[in-house]
């Protein structure tokens, strides 16, 4: 940014120049001072979950994964007994191995 303008800018953003209503348009540059700062990403949160007539209160809720691990008593216990076989390995967070026996897809939830 050119020494003149960034002066002109903090300026402003300090209140020490009052200018007109309107409208400015601004580079890209200057909307960078102009916005907040980003939030830190969660990563994951907990949310209240349906399978069935089950309830899960804190079900943990993880953007980046694209399928769902479910412990088999709690699928046989919702009724669920038609799994498909795979051949697929997890890699999981800690970078333990699961080598899951049987997968279900397209289980309906309530959230």
């Amino acid at each position: 940014m050119i020494p003149p303008l960034k002066k002109y800018m903090k300026s402003i953003l300090t209140s020490k120049i009052v200018i007109d209503d309107g409208v400015m348009m601004i580079t890209h540059e200057c909307s960078a001072i102009l916005q907040n700062k980003k939030r830190l990403d969660p990563n994951s949160f907990v949310l209240y979950c349906e399978i069935k007539s089950e309830t899960f209160e804190r079900s943990l809720c993880d953007l980046g994964s694209s399928i769902n691990m479910m412990p088999l008593s709690v699928a046989n216990r919702l009724g669920y007994f038609n799994f498909k076989p795979t051949r697929i390995s997890l890699v999981l967070a800690d970078n333990s191995i699961r080598k899951p026996i049987r997968i279900l897809v397209d289980v309906p939830i309530v959230i």
